[in-house]
């Protein structure tokens, strides 16, 4: 493996723990390739086709500062969640990539903070986990019939109190 190239804003603002920048995601769709970083402040999108000279498309401003923001994609949108903040989901429109990137859905109607975001393509389901306070700490959303719009199906009871991470 050979480091390419790097990326680094210094003006950004910096997580509770110091760290700008916190997970990151990849995308492809006709031919070009993208890069999705969530940041403590912003979700940035990156066309990374080539990558010595990749492009900022577009820089979103979450909700909240936070050290953790976690995002996966299906089909032409990404979703992103955050922890230590307040944000919900917040779904974005990948459809007119590379020239830009749309807010679809912003809400706190299911949640107010997850650490992460699972999503099984094959089905269009998608869980997120990782609430603090919430008893049944999985949700489970179906994304194939609309994916700007998630229609829970599923909160089953677990033992213990707190999913941190999954992989479906």
């Amino acid at each position: 493996m050979n480091l390419l190239l790097t990326w680094d804003d210094d003006s950004l603002p910096l997580s509770q723990n110091n760290k700008a920048y916190n997970d990151c995601w990849g995308y492809a769709a006709e031919g070009r390739e993208y890069a999705i970083m969530g940041g403590a402040a912003d979700v940035f999108f990156f066309d990374i086709t080539d990558p010595v000279n990749f492009n900022l498309i577009a820089k979103i401003p979450g909700g909240d500062t936070t050290n953790w923001r976690d995002i996966k994609t299906f089909q032409d949108r990404a979703y992103s969640v955050s922890d230590f903040a307040n944000e919900g989901l917040i779904i974005y429109d990948l459809s007119d990539l590379p020239n830009t990137v749309n807010v679809t859905y912003s809400s706190n109607e299911f949640f107010t903070r997850a650490h992460n975001v699972q999503i099984e393509e094959a089905t269009g389901r998608m869980y997120i986990c990782g609430q603090p306070g919430n008893q049944n700490d999985l949700l489970i959303f179906d994304i194939a019939t609309d994916p700007d719009n998630p229609i829970q199906i599923g909160n089953p009871e677990l033992t213990g109190n707190y999913v941190h991470d999954l992989y479906v």
